[in-house]
This record gives C-alpha cells, structure tokens and sequence, in this order.
C-alpha cells in the first residue's frame, strides 16, 4: 500500500484473438471472503450490490421454472444473505467512496506517467461513473491532451458480463461482441492507457476493451493501467 492508501498488482487479461496483456491494477481493496470470516470492507459493498440483482433474477426463475420448494429455500437463504449485507456496507461505502476517488486522482497527477486515451467502463450501474470525470480531469493535470474514449463505448442492453449464459460464464469474445466501440481514429502513437471500472474480477470485459482499442492501432507496447476501488479474486468472482 502507497501513502495514498492504494495498492498496485498486475493481473494478465485475455484478448479476443488469444494473446494476452498484463496491465497494472491500482485498487483500494482485494475482496476476501471465507466461511469463517465475512467481508466486512466498504468496498465489499460493490461486490454485493450487483450480486443480490443477479440472485434475485435467478430466484425469479426458478419461481416461474416451478423448481422445487427446497432449492426456492436456498435461493431464498442466499438472497437474505446478500441483501444484508449490501445494505449493511452501502452507507459506508457512500461515505468513504469520495476519498476513494480523491486518491486515485492525487495517483494519476503523482504517481503516473502522462496518461494519452481514458476509458470509463460502460455499465447500467453509476458506480464507475462515479470516478470517470474526477480521474479524468486530474489525468488533464499531466496531458492536456489526452483523450477520452468513453463516449465512444456502448454495451448492449441487459448485456452483463458478470451473468453466466446457460450456465457458462461469458467470454472475451462475446463481451468483444456485445461491447461496441464507434471510435474511428488511429491509436498507434498512443504510449499510456487508463481504464476505470469499479470492480475488476474476471477481466473478461477489460478484454474486450483493450481488444477494441488493439484494433484501432494500440500496440503490444502500451502501458495499460486499470483503476478500480475493488479487486475480486476469479475464485471469489
């Protein structure tokens, strides 16, 4: 950990055609969970906010599927779980987040070479956007002229990277797929990109966006650096 309370640690991500890339992670906190010790960390709360919506969607299924009454019992179980704990940890969350987002801003003008392309994860949820305009602009500090590709990227509606489709969690291809990016220029002199998210799990979708940026001219080259308040272990994911 830094004096600005973040921490830093690489973490490879797959691309569309099958190479790979390693961009630098800057979070505040690696979610960690056991049976005999619960994630008591405010970030957490980006964890279990998105989960609770996905287990509520699979209980709503499996009401309308007419599964048995034991496993609406368990669906039921987990649900209670996770909206406990969502609910437990959001006004914390909502406390600290600001000085969150103030540290990786102070990172972005001390710690980091002048940044050239942005990119906001697109997402239904506010989260990320949280920190896309403050990091952006404290990025400007350094290079007035770099650029901001968010605008640029769309998802498709109700696409969640996160949601496992026939049982099968989503792949870089699909995310590449589902994930549109209208940008027509040409990014090969492009030395330094930041991408922020508020979770970093699977890496599934910093994939398909680093895929996008590689076809409009990004070379293997490029320093790659991902912003995200929470770190969640594939294990945990």
């Amino acid at each position: 950990m830094n004096e600005l309370g973040l921490k830093q640690k690489v973490s490879p991500v797959v691309l569309v055609d099958a190479t790979s890339r390693t961009p630098t992670l800057v979070f505040v906190h690696e979610f960690s969970q056991t049976p005999v010790a619960e994630e008591l960390h405010p970030c957490a709360y980006l964890h279990y906010a998105p989960t609770y919506e996905q287990w509520k969607s699979d209980y709503e299924s499996a009401v309308q599927a007419g599964r048995s009454k034991a496993h609406l019992q368990r669906l039921e179980g987990v649900l209670r779980r996770i909206e406990t704990k969502t609910n437990d940890l959001r006004p914390q969350y909502e406390e600290q987040k600001e000085h969150y987002r103030a540290a990786f801003a102070r990172f972005a003008i001390l710690k980091m070479r002048p940044i050239d392309v942005i990119v906001c994860f697109p997402s239904d949820r506010a989260e990320a956007r949280f920190y896309h305009e403050v990091i952006a602009n404290a990025v400007r500090v350094n290079n007035s002229n770099a650029v901001d590709l968010t605008p640029f990227f769309k998802k498709e509606p109700h696409f969640k990277v996160g949601k496992a489709v026939s049982g099968k969690k989503v792949t870089v291809k699909e995310a590449f797929q589902k994930i549109k990016c209208a940008y027509s220029g040409c990014l090969s002199g492009v030395c330094n990109v930041l991408l922020i998210d508020d979770t970093w799990a699977t890496g599934t979708t910093a994939g398909a966006i680093v895929s996008h940026l590689y076809v409009k001219g990004l070379t293997a080259d490029t320093i790659i650096t991902v912003f995200a308040p929470l770190i969640v272990p594939q294990s945990q994911a």
